[in-house]
């Protein structure tokens, strides 16, 4: 992805999705683990690490940790 204005190149790769009970009971989708972010013009990262679902989807609570990497 890059800025217009700026010419600043940013590279972001998402976590991997899971849709659960997709043939029984209540759907629901669930994306764990790290979504790393990176300027590549300055090397500059960031990491979100979110955290999975309970169980059946009942404990929802969309957490995620934050992390910023400065190289």
């Amino acid at each position: 992805m890059t800025l217009k204005k700026s010419g600043i190149v940013f590279d972001l790769v998402p976590p991997l999705t899971k849709i659960n009970n997709l043939i029984f009971g209540r759907t629901w989708i669930d994306s764990p683990g790290e979504m790393v972010m990176t300027n590549l013009t300055t090397g500059d990262k960031v990491v979100l690490y979110f955290q999975p679902c309970g169980w059946f989807g009942y404990d929802i609570d969309h957490q995620f940790l934050v992390a910023f990497v400065a190289e």
